[in-house]
């Protein structure tokens, strides 16, 4: 199966919504000012509701605001934390529309070195990875997220990048704004390798990803050393394929549930999965 073809640029955009007074704010670690809080909770409840968030707002700050003159628009920027699923960082305001990009998102540096932009500090929002486990059990994929990363939004869409503990690496499409209980799809990092867009998964290496082979072909109990590793690709009915030489030399081909070390052996979890029906 072919990965998901993006025919737009999709790079996040909150460094670029959020103005140098906002750019200015607390960063990670820093204490939250209790007005800031104040405002906040008194704030940022109608401002989620505005951006349409499936968010019970448990706690929240008042990050900054931003006048522009020439456009005679004033937005003031929350960060909340919501009693289950992720946090949010939200903006809107006078001659604006509401605009809601999750702590994922927001915790994610604009280019390598560099960092978040306007980053989630509450406490609930520590570990914004934790919250995706709901969306992962609706979607069928095993995975214990080590590492996540925001890609970008389009206007119906959420692409984030996840590394699992597991050893396998996903490209994760949600709703936008993400809520973990909607229709997702998750597709195999290895699916976008050597795939030509501009979708590359950068928190694990392709060496990395391709070592969950092993863990197959252990499955199998047949005594197979594995020497090498290709990824052929996935099935639309969410079989992965990989390739690795047999004892004899002889290639063989590995699909998902672990058989043996033949022409045609071993599967592994689905590299490709949805909560909706597949394309």
């Amino acid at each position: 199966m072919r990965p998901i073809g993006f025919g737009l640029a999709i790079a996040l955009a909150i460094a670029a919504l959020a103005p140098a007074t906002v750019l200015s704010a607390a960063k990670k670690g820093a204490d939250i000012p209790a007005a800031a809080r104040k405002q906040g909770m008194a704030e940022a409840p109608a401002m989620v509701q505005q951006a349409g968030l499936s968010c019970q707002v448990t706690d929240a700050r008042f990050i900054g605001k931003a006048e522009d003159k020439k456009a005679k628009t004033s937005t003031s920027y929350y960060e909340v934390d919501c009693a289950s699923g992720p946090g949010f960082v939200v903006s809107g305001g006078a001659g604006v529309a509401p605009t809601a990009f999750s702590c994922i998102e927001a915790n994610t540096p604009p280019s390598p070195g560099k960092e978040p932009a306007v980053p989630c500090i509450l406490p609930g929002n520590a570990d914004p990875k934790a919250d995706l486990a709901p969306l992962f059990a609706k979607i069928g994929v095993q995975c214990t997220p080590t590492a996540v990363r925001g890609i970008g939004q389009s206007k119906t869409n959420t692409y984030m990048e996840a590394a699992c503990q597991e050893g396998a690496g996903y490209v994760i499409v949600a709703s936008a704004p993400l809520d973990v209980n909607k229709a997702a799809e998750a597709q195999n990092c290895l699916n976008y390798d050597d795939a030509d867009g501009n979708i590359k998964c950068t928190l694990t290496d392709k060496k990395t990803r391709l070592a969950v082979v092993d863990q197959y072909v252990a499955a199998a109990k047949n005594g197979c050393a594995v020497k090498d590793r290709r990824y052929i690709g996935a099935t639309k009915d969410g079989s992965n394929f990989f390739e690795t030489p047999a004892p004899t030399a002889r290639a063989t081909s590995t699909r998902s549930t672990p058989r043996a070390c033949s022409p045609r052996t071993g599967t592994a979890p689905r590299p490709w999965a949805s909560s909706a029906a597949a394309p």
